[in-house]
């Protein structure tokens, strides 16, 4: 279904209908740069070699735990043209920590009550994969003014160990499976 936020069309989301993505959970995570572009380097005698760009993404990556301390990352990899991470978000209680991102201004109450439906929630999936991109792109926009991702991300709740290690598996043997664009 088609939805509209301010007259215009927005396309529905595709996260699980009732779950709380900030609640504890371990979600694989795939993130695409724009048009599937290889800005994050190239895949030589399977290895990596990561661009600046690819640098500024896995610097970022890793430092996804220091600004959400209730996040875990323990399998994470960039390829040329996106990225896999499983997150590992573990709070306490119902206690939400505070995302590195600014606040908004106090807008009218009732565009606050609208945005408040769409808007990602704090401590949440959504905000985290927000800041990630954000800190990329302000940082590899320096390098190359190109540099976009694709819009939205792809994730899948893991909902057991099995489907777990079948993941870590797949990041690790990722980069040897490489088959270009």
């Amino acid at each position: 279904m088609t939805l509209k936020f301010r007259g215009k069309y927005r396309i529905a989301s595709l996260r699980l209908k009732n779950w709380d993505y900030a609640s504890n959970g371990i979600y694989f995570v795939t993130i695409n740069t724009k048009n599937r572009k290889n800005f994050f380097g190239e895949i030589t005698d399977s290895k990596m070699i990561l661009s600046p760009a690819g640098k500024i993404c896995n610097a970022c990556l890793m430092a996804i735990p220091e600004h959400f301390e209730f996040v875990k990352l323990p399998y994470f990899v960039v390829m040329p043209n996106h990225l896999h991470a499983i997150l590992i978000i573990k709070q306490c209680g119902s206690e939400k920590k505070k995302s590195i991102l600014l606040r908004i201004p106090k807008v009218p109450e009732k565009v606050n009550m609208e945005m408040s439906v769409i808007a990602p929630k704090a401590g949440s999936l959504s905000v985290i994969v927000r800041s990630l991109k954000s800190a990329v792109s302000k940082q590899a926009h320096v390098i190359n003014p190109k540099f976009q991702w694709q819009p939205g991300f792809y994730e899948r709740i893991v909902r057991d160990h099995q489907a777990y290690l079948n993941i870590a598996n797949y990041i690790e043997a990722n980069i040897k499976k490489w088959k270009g664009k």
